[in-house]
């Protein structure tokens, strides 16, 4: 299916993170169980997208290397939204949006980073330094994304300034926790 890209911080900080985030960026509540049994009780979990879902908001190392030329990847993702019965003028905007960096559609794009897209790491660093810690997880969901069960393969804490600089956050299935500096 998608990755998706979730983020989770105390639910009495919704209005702040939705005061901060790019109205277009934040999707819906996630409930998915397993993240949920690995934070604390009083947080929440919402989805960070773009158009419908976080593909090319996160990058793992081995994507970088990878040399499936950009426009099977259209393609692809061209088949999976006519699945969806999407109209083809939503669909030509998802992907003039998706691939909107890329110059080339028939070469790799070789200015991409490890992690996640710069975007979201400056937003979630702003939310850690400003309020308090938040978790962020990216997984590649194949069934439901509210009760796909799936094994977080281990957590990292980092401090805000090191996940907004650094490519260490580059690992799907990974709990990151971001703290203000100093902590």
């Amino acid at each position: 299916m998608c990755d998706f890209i979730s983020v989770a911080f105390p639910k009495r900080l919704l209005k702040e993170f939705l005061s901060l985030a790019p109205r277009k960026m934040v999707d819906q509540l996630n409930e998915n169980p397993t993240i949920a049994k690995a934070l604390p009780q009083d947080w929440m979990q919402i989805f960070l997208v773009r158009s419908s879902c976080s593909c090319g908001m996160f990058y793992s190392e081995d994507e970088l290397h990878s040399d499936i030329p950009t426009r099977k990847n259209r393609e692809l993702l061209r088949r999976k939204y006519e699945k969806r019965n999407w109209p083809p003028a939503r669909i030509e905007r998802a992907l003039a949006s998706r691939f909107a960096n890329s110059q080339n559609t028939d070469a790799p794009q070789n200015d991409r980073q490890a992690g996640f897209e710069p975007k979201v790491r400056e937003l979630i660093a702003k939310f850690a330094k400003k309020h308090h810690p938040i978790s962020i997880l990216v997984h590649f969901y194949s069934g439901s994304l509210v009760s796909e069960k799936f094994t977080i393969e281990k957590r990292l804490t980092l401090p805000a300034s090191e996940f907004i600089s650094t490519d260490r956050a580059s690992q799907r299935d990974v709990l990151y926790t971001i703290v203000p500096d100093g902590n």
